[in-house]
């Protein structure tokens, strides 16, 4: 087992039962407690934080939740193509579903470089929800580009739990941690919709037959949501950019990319573990 304690800067992989183990856990617990104690008191005077943001030499200015650089990684994702947007010859009128909205940076960035779109952007956690609808203002996105929702994608409509604590990154908030150890001080019960009825009404408003872009980041979400969307919308959406997370006895993002290949021609995919 690997553990680190963040006041030293060390990493430290030590044997799982072991006394070692047992004193790592304590001191990386205490550094914790510290740590959300601190980030507390200061998210009740300061809530959100505004940073200046360069992206492929176009600047954005994005509030994101006091204690969160979840905004740097999504910077690093859009300019390393991680989305393929570069493949993707965008027109008038195109639409985009972005499941995993966060803080709205990748939404916002297609809405500047591309304002003919339409964008659906969907984030569920309230405070991230929140930065979305700021971001959108202050970056002076024009009304009816991007259509935000604080929902949750799921595949049955369901309420699901929201889980996080004070001093995880805005970007680390799931509706599957509610099936894990995490350690929360935060629970948000959310609402949620599916990918059938995305597609479905969306398509329907704007007379259209097909979806552009489907964008996901939504940390492990993508397994319920895939699997269980009609194959005739599958094959309805022309690019499919995604992040497939791994986790033990819970999902193969190959096994995913295998599956989701077989209806959406294009995709780009980046796969990471969440163990």
């Amino acid at each position: 087992m690997s553990y680190e304690i963040g006041f030293l800067k060390l990493r430290f992989t030590v044997e799982e039962g072991s006394k070692k183990e047992y004193f790592l856990k304590k001191i990386v617990q205490t550094e914790d407690n510290i740590k959300r104690s601190c980030a507390k008191l200061l998210k009740k005077k300061i809530p959100y934080i505004k940073h200046s943001v360069s992206i492929n030499n176009q600047q954005f200015y994005f509030c994101d939740i006091t204690f969160s650089r979840s905004y740097t990684g999504i910077v690093k994702e859009i300019e390393n193509d991680c989305y393929g947007f570069s493949k993707i010859n965008f027109k008038e009128n195109d639409i985009v579903i972005d499941i995993g909205a966060n803080i709205g940076l990748v939404s916002i960035y297609l809405a500047k470089k591309y304002p003919f779109l339409k964008i659906y952007s969907f984030e569920p956690f309230k405070e991230n929800y929140a930065c979305l609808i700021k971001n959108i203002e202050i970056n002076n996105i024009p009304k009816g580009t991007i259509t935000p929702f604080n929902l949750a994608v799921t595949k049955d409509n369901r309420n699901v739990v929201m889980k996080t604590n004070d001093i995880l990154d805005s970007g680390s908030f799931t509706v599957n941690f509610e099936k894990s150890k995490l350690e929360s001080n935060h629970k948000d019960i959310v609402k949620s919709t599916t990918l059938n009825k995305i597609i479905e009404t969306v398509l329907a408003e704007n007379k259209q037959d097909h979806v552009k872009l489907l964008k996901m980041d939504c940390e492990l979400s993508e397994y319920e949501i895939l699997n269980n969307t009609k194959t005739e919308n599958l094959k309805k959406i022309s690019y499919l950019g995604a992040e497939f997370h791994a986790k033990k006895n819970f999902g193969n993002p190959d096994d995913l990319e295998a599956y989701v290949k077989k209806y959406i021609p294009n995709i780009t995919i980046t796969k990471c573990s969440l163990d």
